[in-house]
């Protein structure tokens, strides 16, 4: 295997190779360095903080090494800082491949923390610790040669929110394999709107599919870890009721249909048992800066909109993604389909992360061609991706989308009034 090959990587494949490089790093601390000077030699000042997370790990016990409770960062600075006790082509290695680290840090801290993982992260992960070639890399070069022959190895893992500097109950992403293509812009510009204050609803508009619900969440992840901490919650809820899938549309289990279910998830982040009503949710709020995010609202529209806006607190802010908006209250940002560069970009990357050779090795002219039948929609170009990949004929999908069309338009559709709607029918006819 070369660093340019491509190996399948979900969240939970990252976890497992970036805590097999963890194990390495400690693994070999405790073997040329505690084993020398000790735990008190070898951590020196960071004793004190090792011995506070252990006794607050309860699955430890006072025989626990400390070692285990270093960070990334801080354990490989310690080989460093002990490079004269190491083996001298570990230690040479080491030096050399420092530079890798702030990537692989920063990797680490997306793929544990639960956040949104940057585009990029699985093939930069997967080249950065493949550098580590020697023999002390053991578990490393283990997991990397599993990920690499079983691409269907999906281990379990458990993945909790950590450090958060605001309460939130956000979902994590689905587009975990490639990151947020092409929508940085867009982010900085809601982040600073969303702080600003100025309008108390931001409403993202645009057809179905262009990636209003990716977005949001990026948005609204980017605005938990803020620094300035400009809300105390931002809480999450979706009434989308189906997904489209490689073999079709698909209902979401369980998924809110009205303004009560659209309410539990963000009473639940205070309570896990909270079934209230708008009124008992608006005392929950009383005295917090909120940012509440409704995804898809079409589904529920402006009326009951109107309701959960009057009743709950005046210091409460919405981000709301729409195909139709909601009036009045809000202020539009309108997203567009991505640019002819991002889609390609988007093509290639879930190409290669999915191994479809055949993608992968069409001409240049011919993926132009592909993004622009697929309207630059990045759920158009993801479903076209994996409907490939389940077998079925890409020329024929390219020609066919009638699933595809049916499930953007259907929820516009049906929020029409019936006068609406008659007439849509009568030209289509």
């Amino acid at each position: 295997m070369t660093e340019q090959r491509s190996i399948p990587m979900s969240r939970a494949r990252l976890y497992v190779l970036i805590d097999s490089f963890e194990r390495d790093i400690r693994q070999i601390l405790a073997r040329y360095v505690v084993s020398e000077i000790g735990e008190s030699g070898t951590l020196g000042e960071k004793v004190a903080k090792c011995d506070q997370r252990r006794a607050e790990d309860a699955a430890a016990s006072e025989s626990s090494s400390l070692v285990d409770y270093l960070d990334l960062r801080e354990a490989y600075d310690l080989l460093n800082a002990h490079r004269g006790l190491l083996p001298e082509e570990l230690g040479k290695e080491a030096r050399e491949l420092t530079p890798n680290l702030d990537r692989v840090v920063a990797i680490r801290k997306r793929v544990m923390h639960a956040r949104p993982l940057a585009e990029g992260d699985s093939d930069a992960a997967i080249s950065l610790l493949t550098s580590f070639r020697t023999r002390w890399w053991a578990e490393t070069q283990r997991t990397i040669g599993q990920l690499d022959t079983d691409p269907s190895w999906e281990p379990l893992v458990e993945i909790r929110e950590r450090n958060a500097h605001t309460l939130h109950n956000l979902p994590l992403p689905e587009y975990d394999e490639t990151g947020l293509v092409g929508r940085s812009k867009e982010v900085g510009e809601l982040v600073a709107l969303l702080k600003r204050r100025r309008e108390p609803v931001i409403t993202v508009t645009g057809e179905g599919g262009i990636g209003k619900t990716a977005l949001a969440i990026q948005v609204a992840f980017d605005l938990v870890d803020d620094i300035d901490r400009p809300f105390d919650a931002v809480l999450w809820t979706s009434l989308k009721s189906e997904r489209l899938t490689a073999n079709g549309v698909r209902e979401i289990a369980d998924a809110a249909r009205d303004l009560a279910g659209a309410m539990r998830p963000l009473g639940a982040t205070f309570d896990s048992n909270f079934v209230g009503t708008v009124e008992e949710l608006a005392q929950v709020l009383n005295g917090l800066k909120v940012l509440v995010v409704f995804d898809n609202l079409e589904s529920l529209g402006g009326a009951e909109f109107s309701t959960l806006y009057n009743a709950l607190p005046d210091d409460v802010a919405y981000l709301v993604t729409s195909r139709l908006g909601i009036g009045e209250f809000e202020r539009r940002y309108p997203l567009n389909a991505l640019s002819e560069r991002d889609s390609i970009h988007l093509l290639n990357d879930l190409a290669r992360s999915r191994r479809i050779e055949h993608l992968q090795r069409v001409s240049m002219d011919t993926r132009r061609i592909v993004v622009e039948k697929l309207r630059y929609s990045p759920l158009a170009i993801r479903w076209f991706v994996l409907a490939t990949e389940a077998g079925r004929d890409p020329l024929q999908l390219i020609k066919d989308q009638g699933e595809l069309l049916e499930f953007c338009v259907r929820s516009v559709f049906d929020a029409l009034s019936g006068e609406a709607q008659a007439v849509l029918v009568s030209r289509e006819r």
